[in-house]
C-alpha cells in the first residue's frame, strides 16, 4: 500500500494529538479521537501499525501505539487483522509485557485517581510495624508503602474452597491477576 512520508507524517501527529500526558511517566489516549484518525485514514492507520511492528524488532515500546491504532482500526471495521499483527509481533519478540503495560478506562477522571487496591495497601501500611513485606502470591520482596491489597480470591484444597482473605501483592503480580492470568 502506498503512502507518501507526508501522509504518515501527518497521522503520527493527529496520533499524537490524542494523547494527554497524565503524570507519573504515563500517557492516556483519547480512543474518540484515535478512532474517528482511524476511521478517516484506514489504509495509513494500517502502514502505520506495519511500520510500528516493523521498528518493535529494536525496541518493543513501538507495539503500544501499534495496539491502539490497531484496536481502533478493529472497532471501526469490524477487522482483527492489525490486531492480529501487533499480537504476533509481541509473541515473536516476547514483549507481551509491553503490551500487558495498557490500561484501559472509561474516562479521564478514573485515570487520574489511584486504584482502590493500592489505597487499601497504603491504609494497611500505615497500621503495621513491619519495615518491609514480601509479595503473598510471588514471594517477592515488597518496600514498606509499596504493593496492592486484595481479596477475594479462593483456593482449591482437595474438595475444600479456601479464602485466601487479603493479600499484598505486587505490581506484576497484581496485573496479572487483574488481567486473570494467575
Amino acid at each position: 500500500m502506498n503512502v507518501t512520508n507526508k501522509e504518515m507524517e501527518a497521522f503520527d501527529k493527529g496520533f499524537h494529538d490524542c494523547m494527554e500526558r497524565i503524570g507519573g511517566g504515563k500517557v492516556a489516549a483519547d480512543t474518540t479521537c484515535v478512532r474517528r484518525l482511524v476511521r478517516l485514514q484506514p489504509q495509513i492507520a494500517c502502514r502505520f501499525v506495519e511500520i510500528h511492528c516493523f521498528m518493535a524488532q529494536s525496541q518493543p515500546g513501538y507495539l503500544q501505539p501499534a495496539l491502539m491504532v490497531a484496536g481502533a482500526y478493529q472497532v471501526e471495521f469490524n477487522d482483527d487483522c492489525l490486531m492480529k499483527m501487533v499480537l504476533d509481533k509481541a509473541k515473536d519478540l516476547k514483549a507481551e509485557d509491553h503490551l500487558a503495560r495498557i490500561r484501559f478506562a472509561p474516562d479521564m477522571d478514573s485515570l487520574s485517581r489511584e486504584l482502590p487496591e493500592r489505597t487499601a495497601a497504603r491504609e494497611w501500611w500505615r497500621s503495621s510495624v513491619k519495615e518491609q513485606g514480601h509479595c503473598d502470591n510471588c514471594s517477592k520482596p515488597i518496600r514498606r508503602g509499596e504493593g496492592y491489597l486484595i481479596s477475594g480470591r479462593q483456593m482449591m484444597m482437595g474438595e475444600h474452597i479456601i479464602d485466601l482473605g487479603k493479600e499484598l501483592v505486587c505490581r506484576d503480580c497484581f496485573d496479572k491477576i487483574s488481567r486473570g492470568e494467575d
